[in-house]
């Protein structure tokens, strides 16, 4: 587990992800030309009262399922 400190809507929190899951925020953050916190951010806007943590494996995974769909197998 890798804990990262973070800044959401201006308040200070710490999220613990697998690095698999920070790399794919990473790639996401990239592509969508914004700061890891501003990818987070926008999952926690959209978050259904889960856990955040659980609420950004999931977002990750979905945009990895959406990623699949784009290119040939």
């Amino acid at each position: 587990m890798e804990k990262r400190s973070i800044t959401i809507s201006k308040h200070k929190t710490s999220v613990s992800l697998e690095p698999q899951y920070w790399d794919i925020i990473d790639n996401i953050s990239i592509e969508k030309g914004l700061s890891i916190s501003g990818v987070i951010e926008l999952i926690d806007k959209e978050k259904n009262g889960n856990n955040l943590a659980s609420e950004i494996r999931v977002y990750a995974l979905n945009y990895l399922i959406k990623l699949s769909k784009k290119s040939p197998v």
